[in-house]
């Protein structure tokens, strides 16, 4: 990316990284994924190579034991 004057780069985390919710276990997993991304993208911008980190909530489903799997009663 650098020789072609730039590029783009995404990372794949969770919401847990910055807020941390009961039994979420990989929250320190996904912290070192936010901050690699962190120190990625200061490193690079001078490169004009942008960073981002994709970070999606929770998602409320059967296997989560949220709302959606009440709704069955």
């Amino acid at each position: 990316m650098k020789k072609a004057g730039g590029g783009k780069s995404s990372t794949f985390g969770s919401m847990t990284s910055i807020f941390a919710a009961e039994n979420s276990w990989p929250t320190g997993q996904q912290g070192g994924i936010v901050a690699m991304s962190r120190a990625m993208a200061v490193g690079w911008a001078t490169d004009n190579i942008q960073v981002n980190a994709i970070l999606p909530g929770w998602i409320d489903t059967d296997m989560t034991g949220g709302p959606a799997s009440s709704s069955k009663d």
